[in-house]
């Protein structure tokens, strides 16, 4: 969401410590956050991490929408 940040070691200690064991790498790029997994499969995934508020911002929600598709088949959502 607009106006929060998270640092890129607070992702790479995410990684580290997961439980996830298909969790690859975590990078922070200008206004989201990728998650890499080694595969996905039926099973739930839950990543969950805490963002910082850098800058006020009005009207935010709580929920914000995701997209989780194939790095190298992006069409295939």
């Amino acid at each position: 969401p607009t106006g929060y940040v998270i640092q890129q070691q607070e992702l790479d200690l995410i990684v580290k410590t997961t439980s996830l064991s298909n969790l690859e790498e975590a990078r922070q790029y200008d206004r989201k956050v990728v998650f890499y997994f080694d595969y996905l499969d039926i099973n739930p995934t839950c990543v969950s991490f805490t963002v910082q508020r850098w800058y006020p911002v009005a009207n935010l929600t709580r929920y914000i929408p995701v997209r989780v598709y194939d790095y190298y088949a992006p069409g295939i959502t």
